[in-house]
């Protein structure tokens, strides 16, 4: 065995044992879940029924006051998920896939956490207006305001109609979460 084999042979070995570095095997896929502390997307595809908003095909997580009903306002907060104790965000992007109906326009105003609303940067991004292979909003975030469990929530606001007027709605949200160690 020459030399250099041996020295990565030896790195290898010492990687595995320490289990701080992943094996890679050439030519395959390996899946991750969030939850861990190495950062994954996830997907959060939002859609409405006849009462209320989902996400994922369920109703949006209920809590900090936040309720899955469609609100008879011009705004309303919907829970994405619970981000767990520890867990930090690195990225959120967020793209319309089918355009909202029944007010005159609709739009997220604002993405937050329990930290406030906004606290993440985002500006206004029109859910009323036919979807382009180009549209999508992105925003590369490093950002924990608090070691406790939190949901990450967006802010549906209105015109020319209440947020339970909305139909048709489908917004896919992908956030890139993790834990810290």
């Amino acid at each position: 065995m020459s030399g250099i084999k041996a020295i990565l042979l030896a790195i290898a070995a010492a990687a595995a044992l320490s289990a701080q570095v992943e094996t890679h095997i050439p030519n395959t896929l390996k899946v991750r879940n969030p939850g861990a502390n190495v950062p994954v997307w996830k997907k959060y595809r939002i859609t409405v029924d006849a009462t209320d908003w989902l996400v994922n095909g369920a109703p949006a997580p209920a809590g900090e006051s936040h309720v899955s009903a469609k609100s008879a306002s011009t705004t309303q907060v919907i829970n994405l998920f619970q981000l767990p104790a520890g867990g930090i965000v690195e990225g959120i992007a967020v793209r319309r896939s089918t355009a909202c109906t029944g007010a005159t326009t609709a739009q997220i105003t604002e993405i937050g956490d329990a930290c406030g609303a906004n606290s993440y940067g985002f500006t206004a991004y029109n859910l009323h207006t036919v979807p382009t292979n180009t549209d999508m909003r992105h925003l590369p975030v490093l950002r924990r305001c608090t070691i406790v469990a939190a949901y990450l929530y967006i802010t549906v606001s209105t015109t020319g109609g209440n947020v339970n007027d909305l139909a048709n709605c489908v917004v896919d949200t992908w956030v890139k979460w993790s834990i810290l160690p």
